[in-house]
């Protein structure tokens, strides 16, 4: 048996990040849902949300924060893409390998993986 190699298996080198400009406090929806901020807080944990503009995609804004990424990173070389989020645009294909497939890819040919999540807080 062999043992692994020394030093780090893999290495966080960029981060990216987006959120839409447009935020929804829970005040907005209070009146539309009969309910309160404080109900919505306790319950989800969720003081506010954030909306794109029609047209803009999950993709889009993944793109822009794989910019951030690789900006951040100091390279220009990239081994994996890995996006998470809750809004995908569709489960198949994926959006990170749409993102890689978009401009990353063309860097270095990277491995890609998405994961979508659900809340499952105040279920």
């Amino acid at each position: 048996m062999t043992s692994p190699p020394a030093g780090p298996a893999a290495v966080l080198c960029g981060l990216g990040t987006v959120l839409p400009p447009r935020a929804v406090p829970n005040a907005e929806l209070c009146a539309e849902l009969d309910t309160t901020d404080e109900w919505i807080r306790t319950r989800t944990g969720i003081r506010e949300r954030r909306i794109a503009k029609a047209g803009v995609s999950t993709e889009d804004l993944a793109a822009a924060a794989a910019a951030q990424a690789l900006g951040s990173s100091g390279h220009s070389d990239v081994d994996a893409v890995v996006l998470a989020t809750t809004a995908p645009d569709h489960l198949m294909p994926a959006t990170a390998p749409s993102v890689a497939a978009d401009w990353v890819c063309q860097l270095n040919g990277p491995v890609s993986h998405s994961v979508v999540t659900e809340s499952r807080k105040g279920r």
